[in-house]
């Protein structure tokens, strides 16, 4: 009677309020001699008791003995609580229903906050969805990946059903066979690295259509155990593959211009080397008449140049 946590009243067989204990008074919010007397029904909502559910709740009690159940009930000023209600069949020696004890536990409290946990889950996947790389999160414990967002679907053309749940092992197997020590490099990286730090790579994965596409990963440590071991990590990947291959039109274009360059260089010292070569010919020529040891030397230089 004196329990204040829990709102313990007793029903008639049709469901009349017969006993009110200080708890019920607490939580629904009626004195003793407002509801005695009274349907329990009462305490459900308009559209559950057109759905007939007090009726239902009693016929299963009746039928196993208990019914357990939670759901929304109506205090007397007309807010709502989330109760967690038991019904227990009571019946005398002769095995006729003689009515219902009732235990409710006032849960309002319990799912304002899983509803808000609810709302803030929906808040980051809104934001994760809006991200223009994919965003992950992988475990380190399983191995897998726990979650991914749509991102990867636009990137990849792998599903996030395919994705999300998949072991690491599955999901190496479409990482180029020449980036796989870079993802082992990173691996080796949260065992050491701290809260905050960032670990980046650039890696090579296969799209579903078969050609590779390049992804800039950066990785941070998300959760850690008991231990301060790291346990997930929180991940993004964002598609580098247009900017990978105008980097390699760009080393093309200048290994292109450093070899014309090159034999435009060599094309035009040949030239200006054949015509030095003449000049100094026509001069050595002079040379033998009046100074013949000069003209041998130059002869000796033309023929090295050639």
């Amino acid at each position: 009677e004196g329990t204040t946590d829990y709102a313990i009243f007793m029903l008639d067989a049709e469901g009349i309020i017969v006993s009110w204990n200080v708890g019920a008074a607490r939580i629904k919010g009626y004195r003793a001699d407002e509801i005695i007397g009274q349907h329990f029904s009462r305490f459900f909502t308009a559209e559950d008791v057109r759905r007939g559910v007090p009726t239902q709740a009693l016929a299963i009690a009746a039928r196993q003995g208990r019914r357990e159940y939670e759901g929304w009930r109506v205090r007397k000023d007309g807010s709502k609580l989330w109760a967690h209600v038991s019904i227990t069949a009571l019946r005398g020696a002769d095995g006729d229903l003689k009515g219902y004890s009732k235990i409710i536990r006032d849960l309002t409290q319990r799912k304002q906050v899983e509803a808000a946990l609810e709302e803030s889950r929906r808040f980051i996947e809104r934001i994760a969805e809006m991200m223009p790389s994919v965003l992950y999160v992988l475990d380190l414990k399983r191995r897998c990946i726990i979650f991914v967002n749509q991102r990867i679907e636009s990137i990849l053309d792998h599903t996030v059903q395919e994705t999300k749940g998949a072991k690491l092992a599955a999901l190496l197997e479409r990482v180029r066979p020449d980036d796989l020590a870079k993802i082992e490099w990173a691996g080796e990286q949260y065992q050491t690295a701290e809260d905050g730090a960032v670990i980046e790579i650039e890696y090579r994965v296969r799209h579903a259509n078969g050609e590779w596409r390049w992804l800039h990963g950066r990785e941070t440590i998300f959760i850690r155990d008991a231990d301060g071991r790291p346990r997930q990590v929180l991940g993004t990947a964002q598609d580098i593959t247009d900017r990978k291959r105008l980097e390699l039109e760009v080393l093309e274009v200048a290994a292109s211009e450093q070899r014309r360059i090159g034999q435009e260089l060599h094309d035009g010292v040949g030239q200006e080397l054949t015509g030095l070569c003449m000049l100094v010919d026509n001069l050595t020529d002079a040379l033998r008449e009046i100074a013949p040891d000069e003209a041998e030397r130059a002869s000796r230089i033309v023929r090295g140049l050639r």
